[in-house]
């Protein structure tokens, strides 16, 4: 019948719905621990060691917790929402918007998520990487974990690149075949992320 294939759809639909966003959160996180496995083990471990060695893989340690923290505080944080029957001043002459699809009112900044059916507060976009709104009550984590995520590169990249000269000046160890391959491939996937992330980061930035 036409009802049960409706139910039929809506189960499809919130099927695959989860499976892709749990795909997202999946790739974040695998990202994440490319980017950490192929830093500790294979450019630090490989070239530095003893004190030096446990500052630099302390100070990655705490930042890669501190993406990851924030990464799931923005991603399970409540975004707002403009609250029902909200009613402007119409006496301070803003130009005063309403939403068509709450049919109510909404506050300068405030915009329709379409995601989570209702306006919310200071929105700035949804993040299919996060699986949520971005917006007033979650804004700050979004942008702690673009900050922490820029420091983290900056570390990958600086160090690998001083691990390759130490390499060619024969002032520190060569690479091993296996160990070129890893980190070859590791950073195919990494410079593509981390010249997006540091867009984010510094467009964000510049509109604080």
């Amino acid at each position: 019948s036409e009802r049960s294939e409706k139910r039929v759809v809506r189960v499809r639909r919130r099927v695959c719905g989860g499976a892709m966003e749990f795909g997202f959160v999946v790739c974040v996180l695998f990202i994440i621990a490319t980017g950490y496995c192929m830093h500790v083990f294979l450019v630090l471990g490989t070239w530095i060691e003893g004190t030096s060695l446990f500052a630099h893989v302390s100070f990655f340690t705490l930042i890669v917790a501190l993406i990851v923290a924030n990464y799931f505080l923005c991603a399970m944080t409540d975004p707002g929402r403009v609250p029902r029957n909200y009613m402007p001043d119409f006496r301070n002459g803003v130009e005063v918007k309403s939403c068509r699809k709450c049919n109510e009112y909404k506050p300068p900044r405030a915009h329709h998520c379409s995601t989570l059916g209702r306006c919310i507060p200071r929105m700035d976009h949804y993040c299919v990487w996060v699986q949520n709104c971005v917006g007033h009550r979650n804004y700050k984590f979004f942008f702690l974990f673009l900050f922490y995520i820029s420091i983290g590169f900056t570390h990958i990249w600086v160090m690998l690149g001083w691990r390759v000269i130490a390499a060619m000046r024969e002032s520190g160890p060569s690479f091993a075949p296996v160990q070129t391959i890893a980190v070859v491939i590791s950073s195919f996937l990494l410079v593509p992320t981390s010249l997006m992330l540091y867009g984010f980061f510094g467009f964000h930035a510049y509109l604080i």
